[in-house]
């Protein structure tokens, strides 16, 4: 008998970054409930400030001035409680960041996952450059999609400085 040549698939990189990613689909969604719950709530806070920034800009009378006065001085007292909210979720943020690079490269510090994924027809840098791709897919991808969906919310309500401000 002699050997044959494969004609099948040479590459195994994809099937391998898909089945990471399905393996830490968990992580996946975690980011999507955090970037959910935080990016839309600091657009919305900004869509807030540079409104009350905006009326405050347009008084013309001393009325709408101390109207504008006592608004914006609530608004300085919420202020610290979105800070809070943007500090713990950064924080929440990073450690899920960390979690993610420990499941995604674990192979490296099991030695019988290490045994599994060194025999698999994936050299060291489609390994690699694969997990790498994925770790990047679970904390950007989430991100940049709230931030998407936040930019067409203050698009669509079309939020922006007066000329009096800047």
């Amino acid at each position: 008998m002699t050997a044959q040549t494969s004609t099948g698939k040479k590459s195994f990189m994809l099937s391998y970054f898909l089945y990471k990613l399905r393996k830490n689909k968990y992580y996946l969604i975690l980011y999507f409930i955090l970037s959910m719950m935080v990016i839309p709530l600091l657009t919305i806070y900004g869509t807030v400030c540079i409104g009350i920034m905006n009326s405050y800009a347009d008084c013309s009378t001393m009325h709408e001035v101390e109207n504008s006065g006592k608004v914006f001085q609530s608004l300085m007292e919420s202020e610290p409680v979105f800070i809070v909210i943007t500090g713990i979720a950064f924080i929440a943020a990073a450690i899920l960041t960390i979690a993610v690079i420990n499941s995604v490269f674990s192979y490296n510090v099991k030695k019988c996952d290490s045994d599994m994924y060194l025999s698999l027809p994936v050299s060291a840098n489609q390994r690699f450059f694969a997990d790498l791709g994925v770790t990047a897919s679970i904390c950007v991808v989430p991100m940049a999609v709230c931030g998407a969906v936040s930019l067409l919310f203050s698009s669509l309500f079309s939020v922006g400085a007066d000329k009096a401000i800047t």
